[in-house]
């Protein structure tokens, strides 16, 4: 018996299912604290296929005003980004407006 990953990637053609890689009636396993590579699911471990080489991020953030400091830009080239400290405050409101902007431009069909 294996237990199969139902993430909806695995519909499309040519993209095969991930299955548990414990064997079959183990004891649940849980994910280490540490990355190890596997994705943890309801107790099952499966291997990554895809280990976010294609993740797009944005970072916002705010204080009395809101700042966009990146927007849409590859996650591996953007890890470690050093984002400055400005003002004081905290306006959720500008942060709000600012990440809805973002948001805004996003096209959710591509991405």
């Amino acid at each position: 018996m294996s237990i199969q990953c139902d993430a909806p990637e695995h519909d499309e053609p040519d993209n095969s299912a991930s299955f548990c890689v414990l064997d079959a009636w183990h004891e649940p396993e849980m994910k280490p604290e540490v990355d190890d590579g596997f994705a943890y699911i309801d107790g099952h471990k499966f291997e990554l296929k895809d280990e976010g080489d294609n993740d797009l991020a944005s970072f916002v953030t705010f204080d009395n005003a809101g700042r966009i400091h990146c927007e849409v830009e590859p996650l591996k080239e953007i890890v470690g980004v050093k984002i400055p400290y400005s003002g004081g405050g905290t306006c959720f409101g500008e942060g709000l407006r600012v990440a809805n902007e973002v948001l805004s431009r996003n096209n959710f069909e591509q991405f």
